[in-house]
């Protein structure tokens, strides 16, 4: 063998031992790898000396680092609405317990007595016959029950009489016909007063305005043969429309069936007409009568209530034809 040979065959073995030597790119790493590392032989240990501990990540430099998360941002508290501003609520009157005047009615005295006229005083005008000037009825109880035999009612200062009801507990107190008949004062109020032994109680009622009535045709005249008759009066009517509370009774007109030589109401009503707040004059139907008709135009004052006393002054004005 030839020295250029021997020296080729040489190269070539060292080429080989070089390349077997190397590790792969592409070996699989090995299940003892060391993680982070796959693939890298492992260093040998060096006998006696313990392997030096992995480095602890660096931290990084003040004022770096990665970028803080910010937080959500919160979310407002809704702004409540504002509610729209409630309307002015018009002030109830009631009785204040002492004081009185034209417009308001009041209450004073014993708790234990109650009185009520929640069906009405009217002051009537005029008055025909069998009526009292001021109509209507006032009921009386004393601590619950009916009032003691010695109780007195007056209406401006006029003794009332009792009514004995037949079958009913209850005894209202009411004018005498033929006794002295009580007026509104200067004020347009009716007082009752009631007395039950050592118990006063009182309550005042406010009247409506007195208004001045006149009719199409003239009073004590004959309606045959007139499909109507028209009634007018000088000012405005409320028609309970200042009741703070609310009554079955509204004003109205009525043409009604009258005796004439007696001068008494019938029970039959030819025509009725409700009367709306502001109206000054109604017209009534009329229909054939065996005597005469009575107009009659009916309104309220203010209902008054004040703890367990209540009740309103009304009036009435009548007008009388023939047929």
């Amino acid at each position: 063998m030839t020295s250029s040979l021997r020296c080729s065959i040489f190269a070539a073995l060292l080429v080989v031992t070089a390349c077997s030597d190397s590790p792969s790119a592409s070996s699989p790493a090995s299940p003892d790898d060391p993680p982070g590392n796959p693939g890298a032989p492992s260093a040998p240990e060096s006998p006696g000396v313990p392997s030096a501990p992995p480095a602890a990540p660096s931290a990084p430099p003040l004022g770096e680092g990665p970028p803080a998360t910010p937080p959500l941002a919160e979310t407002p508290p809704a702004t409540p609405e504002t509610p729209p501003p409630s309307p002015p609520v018009a002030p109830v009157v009631v009785g204040s317990g002492t004081g009185r005047n034209a417009l308001n009615g009041s209450a004073s005295g014993s708790r234990a007595i109650l009185i009520s006229a929640d069906k009405g005083l009217y002051v009537l005008g005029p008055a025909l016959a069998g009526e009292p000037h001021v109509d209507g009825e006032v009921y009386v109880s004393v601590n619950g029950t009916a009032p003691p035999a010695d109780t007195t009612v007056e209406i401006n200062g006029v003794p009332l009489v009792r009514r004995e009801l037949p079958g009913s507990p209850e005894s209202p107190f009411r004018v005498d016909v033929a006794g002295p008949q009580p007026e509104p004062d200067a004020e347009g109020m009716v007082t009752i007063t009631v007395r039950s032994g050592a118990l006063v109680k009182t309550m005042s009622l406010p009247c409506p305005p007195d208004l001045a009535v006149t009719s199409s045709a003239a009073p004590d005249s004959y309606l045959r043969g007139k499909p109507a008759v028209q009634l007018s009066w000088d000012g405005d009517i409320e028609a309970n429309t200042e009741n703070p509370f609310p009554t079955a009774f509204t004003t109205a007109a009525k043409l009604m069936h009258y005796r004439y030589d007696t001068h008494v109401i019938g029970d039959e009503h030819y025509s009725t007409k409700y009367v709306a707040a502001g109206t000054r004059s109604v017209s009534l139907d009329v229909a054939p009568s065996d005597d005469g008709f009575c107009a009659e135009l009916r309104w309220q004052g203010k209902f008054f209530q004040d703890g367990n006393s209540r009740g309103f002054c009304g009036r009435a004005k009548r007008i009388e034809y023939r047929y």
